[in-house]
């Protein structure tokens, strides 16, 4: 199983304890030290549980990110995020500006990324897991 930088449905469904995602993180920490995720995805999932007023899920967040890699958003991922933007503009497709970002977090860090839909599929070269599907 490739190193993967999980997205905000699978993280926020592992912090949920929803199968199958949990199922597939334990087979991936079975060979891998650690989930990474970027600093975006707490965003996303913070500003979640804060609206809901979630303070016990916001404090599991909270321990589960000290156990976790968080990656920034920095230079080499924002010069990458353009290009992705382009191609996929140029292309004449589209995505959200948030996944363009983990997209191009995960090119440049090497990783594959972790998924419960296909908001990733048009990103050429990027190596994408699916990790169950979005509830409706």
């Amino acid at each position: 199983m490739a190193k993967c930088l999980l997205d905000t449905s699978v993280f926020s469904n592992y912090l949920d304890g929803k199968e199958p995602v949990t199922e597939r993180v334990s087979a991936y920490l079975g060979e891998h030290d650690r989930l990474t995720i970027s600093t975006l995805t707490w965003y996303e999932v913070e500003r979640g549980l804060r609206k809901i007023q979630a303070e016990r899920r916001r404090r599991a967040l909270a321990r589960l990110c000290r156990e976790c890699e968080v990656l920034p958003v920095d230079m080499p991922v924002l010069d990458r995020a353009a290009d992705v933007w382009v191609q996929l503009q140029r292309s004449g497709r589209h995505a959200d500006e948030v996944d363009i970002l983990l997209a191009a977090t995960a090119l440049v860090r090497g990783l594959a990324v972790a998924t419960k839909d296909g908001d990733y599929a048009n990103v050429d070269g990027l190596d994408v897991e699916r990790w169950g599907e979005l509830a409706e």
